[in-house]
């Protein structure tokens, strides 16, 4: 098979290429005028340039997570400044569970700053200083329009140098599933081999008209010269709300599933693309919408689903309250449904600077599962809470606990609720051995560690 789909490229590559060359030419070579709009090679100082105009708009953030009377935590991040009354954008990572903000300028001026709003599921936060209404402003692109290949600057302050910039290409885009489970929930990073390292996450990522078309948000473990950043477009939908200190989503209430080439031909689907339906939740907005076990969700809101991965972003993004029209493929046919979008409920969004309600003496906050949620960890209902925080340095964080854990038991007593697993640890006073059995991705465990 692989000599004859070599056979058939070779066919085709030949069949545009004069007989003369196809007979003189092992290889092919474009002729005098054939280059079209192959652009020319970048100029020297076109680098120079995008780094003196958009440095100025790129900040330093240090945070500082230790407790009062105990030696400062600190941490760092990069940020960019968006508009010229002191909105600055960054990563959640690089603020989370941060008792004091700080923004420290290209001129050194330092701010303190207020967590305006925050997402963890997708990994941003919004911060606010007070400071002349001068301040420099990094302009936001369309990371829609980026090329595979396209030149593409970081700016940020890796390792606490301030304001390091490294230039590379857009690798890749759509980039959804990278691994961990606690990667943020909601994902499409653009791939580039522009140097990016930690303290770089927060600060912008530039095309070469100028714009921050990307965050710079993460590296792969063990890879070298792979970072991802966070599409300037998704972050442009979650901005009003952020700015407003809550992030409402939609909810549909499916548990979706790839479709693979040989699903696709024994669905009578001329490819594999869409989400395949594989549970539906009853009472949720796609039961009374009448989505089926079975159906593939092919277009969603007027947008293609091309594949799985693409839906749970298009119905978190919908309007709560509003109708959807969802297109499905059901036994050989396409039918338009339309589903009212529910209210997702969920923990893990900052509202107004808010920190999260950590359980006394445990270092951990804990947020309500929702029946999709169980469904998917393969839970019974009403059994298991999220673990949405963990307070730095505690000794849940000493031990491993982190975001995205759910706990099932406290001791030997099921939870449910975050009420009920607060009551249960109230049961135990400072010093006792805290014992939490903790599904972890596909795994069960206990973990045990010192009430604080």
């Amino acid at each position: 098979m692989r000599h004859l789909c070599s056979l058939a490229l070779l066919t085709v590559v030949l069949a545009v290429v004069s007989p003369a060359m196809a007979e003189d030419k092992l290889w092919t070579e474009l002729g005098e005028g054939e280059k079209g709009d192959l652009a020319g090679p970048v100029p020297r100082a076109a680098f120079a340039e995008l780094a003196d105009a958009l440095s100025p708009a790129v900040v330093h953030i240090a945070v500082d997570r230790g407790k009062p009377g105990y030696i400062p935590e600190e941490g760092m991040g990069s940020g960019f400044i968006i508009n010229r009354h002191g909105y600055v954008l960054t990563n959640n990572h690089v603020v989370d569970n941060a008792r004091k903000i700080r923004v420290i300028l290209p001129d050194a001026d330092e701010y303190a700053a207020t967590l305006v709003g925050a997402d963890p599921r997708t990994d941003l936060a919004l911060l606010k200083i007070d400071a002349p209404d001068n301040l420099p402003v990094a302009p936001l692109g369309d990371s829609d329009s980026l090329r595979i290949g396209e030149w593409v600057l970081a700016i940020g302050n890796p390792f606490g140098l301030d304001r390091t910039v490294t230039a590379g290409i857009v690798s890749a885009k759509d980039r959804k599933e990278l691994g961990p489970h606690d990667r943020p929930t909601y994902s499409n990073y653009i791939q580039t081999d522009a140097s990016i390292n930690p303290g770089n996450s927060g600060g912008p990522l530039i095309n070469m008209r100028g714009e921050v078309i990307g965050i710079n948000t993460l590296i792969q473990a063990g890879a070298q010269g792979i970072g991802f950043a966070i599409p300037i477009n998704m972050v442009k939908l979650l901005l009003p709300q952020l700015a407003e200190g809550k992030v409402e989503r939609g909810y549909l209430g499916v548990l979706i599933q790839k479709v693979t080439r040989d699903m696709a031909g024994t669905l009578g689907l001329k490819s594999a693309s869409g989400a395949l339906v594989a549970d539906v939740v009853s009472g949720s907005p796609a039961d009374k919408g009448g989505v089926k076990v079975g159906d593939v969700i092919v277009e969603f809101g007027g947008k293609p689903v091309r594949e799985h991965a693409d839906l749970p972003w298009l119905a978190a993004t919908a309007k709560v309250g509003s109708v959807v029209k969802t297109t499905v493929f059901r036994q050989g046919k396409l039918l338009v449904l339309k589903v009212v979008i529910g209210r997702l409920s969920e923990g893990g969004v900052s509202k107004s600077g808010d920190k999260p309600p950590f359980v006394p003496g445990t270092g951990i906050a804990v947020a309500s599962l929702s029946d999709i949620d169980r469904r998917h960890a393969g839970l019974k209902p009403g059994v298991g809470v999220m673990v949405q925080a963990v307070a730095r340095g505690s000794c849940a964080d000493r031990v491993g606990m982190r975001p995205g854990d759910i706990v099932l038991r406290v001791r030997y007593v099921l939870v449910g609720t975050p009420e009920k697993f607060e009551k249960e640890c109230a049961r135990m006073k400072a010093g006792d051995t805290m014992l939490l059995h903790v599904r972890r991705g596909a795994s069960l465990l206990y973990v045990t560690f010192a009430k604080e």
